[in-house]
């Protein structure tokens, strides 16, 4: 696979079902391997479904397999999708992610690989996107990152746009504001951005050298500090 030659995911109701199948992408140059700009599900609806993305030993710079589009959605339901380089983002998304099952995989996923990300997800107060983890098992970093810095307040009362109730992370879980992207004035435990129901945590949380995003926490296992 190419700059030329990646999949990319037009209009709504797109569905690559892997059907108990294994989808091997290789890429020399550090492609993104997928492209979605407004809607995908990925599913495996047999047994031991699989997408892997290799990349060749003359890839030397940060890449990323799976983009999407601001204000896209992308579904993983099930499946693996597994990476072959540390040097990468997996799941890079500015719209809407959810997770209801599957396995994401990057090499070092258990470790403090601050090059293997898993997830990283990029939005902004004005998108109005959410974030959904409902399930699945997650090995490498997971950074999600909000720019807020044009509002005082997030609302009272509204759904987080960040929500975990369910899945296991196996890395470490990094909930920051963009770098000098806080909002202006002080957001309080009364106004959170992100809340956990559930899930396992297995590797660190947070990041002590970044603004926090404000939590709501409800429930979930946390096995590190």
């Amino acid at each position: 696979v190419t700059d030329q030659t990646a999949l990319t995911f037009r209009g709504d109701g797109n569905i690559l079902d892997l059907n108990g199948y294994t989808l091997k992408l290789v890429s020399n140059t550090g492609a993104t391997f997928f492209e979605v700009l407004k809607s995908l599900t990925i599913k495996d609806s047999g047994t031991g479904g699989r997408i892997d993305f290799k990349y060749g030993s003359s890839v030397i710079t940060h890449t990323t397999a799976i983009f999407t589009q601001d204000k896209s959605n992308l579904t993983v339901e099930s499946g693996t999708l597994s990476s072959t380089y540390s040097g990468v983002t997996l799941i890079n998304s500015r719209g809407n992610l959810t997770i209801k099952g599957g396995k994401i995989q990057v090499p070092g996923g258990t470790s403090s690989n601050d090059n293997a990300n898993a997830i990283y997800t990029d939005n902004s107060y004005g998108d109005n996107c959410k974030i959904l983890i409902s399930g699945g098992e997650i090995s490498g970093q997971v950074i999600f990152t909000r720019d807020d810095s044009a509002v005082a307040q997030i609302p009272k009362g509204s759904e987080c746009p960040i929500q975990i109730s369910g899945g296991t992370f196996k890395g470490r879980v990094k909930p920051i504001w963009q770098k000098g992207k806080e909002p202006s004035e002080k957001i309080t435990e009364y106004s959170p951005v992100m809340e956990i129901s559930g899930g396992t945590f297995e590797g660190r949380f947070a990041d002590r050298s970044r603004g926090y995003l404000p939590v709501k926490l409800t429930g979930g296992t946390f096995k590190q500090t």
